[in-house]
């Protein structure tokens, strides 16, 4: 089965039961770590939406936004995992409330994120709050995209992209024949929780490689 992103295959190492600081990225970002995601759908495209996603009052372009902006915009705590071959930074927030209760990450791989620890996935899931990801400021509410988001349905992403078929609540889009630039390619995934027909979760990647 074809992988979801570079960025999954580079990060699976921090999956593994051996980090030098014992964090762990937790929620759909696990789930795409772990190898459960490669267990769904997914449907090559031909065009991405826009890799933006907006947060409160600060708009995030996977790939160039830094993990530090967002530091400065919502707090928090800045996390790292590593194993010696592969790392990742990244925030944490527990943002909502009652049925909205929800699950932010921000995360920056290691290797593509570069030293100034670019913005490389954006991921959010319904979930109650837990120990690792912090209070988010009211300025954080939720994330919006160009694609169907949290508490959208099915019939939305059928919508957008043609197709759904997801198998084990799990579909991904994925475009990895983007235009080489500079010697450089970029490959986007965009991936989706369901729960029936409501999806739960998602994230977003897009890394460029040599």
């Amino acid at each position: 089965m074809r992988p979801l992103t570079t960025l999954t295959l580079l990060l699976v190492f921090l999956a593994g039961p051996a980090l030098a600081d014992g964090s762990r990225l937790t929620g759909l970002p696990s789930a795409l770590l772990s190898g459960d995601a490669a267990e769904g759908t997914q449907h090559e495209i031909p065009n991405m939406p826009a890799p933006t996603i907006t947060a409160g009052a600060a708009t995030i372009v996977l790939g160039q936004t830094k993990l530090g902006d967002l530091y400065d915009a919502f707090g928090g705590t800045l996390q790292h995992a590593g194993d010696g071959t592969a790392s990742a930074n990244w925030l944490c927030y527990a943002a909502g409330s009652g049925s909205t209760q929800q699950l932010i990450w921000f995360v920056s791989d290691g290797h593509a994120g570069g030293p100034e620890q670019e913005v490389t996935l954006v991921a959010a899931n319904y979930a109650p709050p837990k120990d690792g990801c912090d209070a988010a400021p009211s300025s954080l509410t939720e994330l919006k995209m160009q694609s169907p988001g949290l508490g959208a349905s099915a019939s939305d992403l059928q919508a957008a992209f043609g197709q759904v078929a997801a198998r084990d609540n799990m579909v991904a889009y994925l475009n990895q024949s983007a235009a080489m630039q500079g010697g450089a390619t970029t490959f986007q995934s965009l991936n989706y929780l369901l729960s029936g027909d409501t999806i739960i979760g998602f994230a977003v990647s897009q890394v460029t490689v040599p």
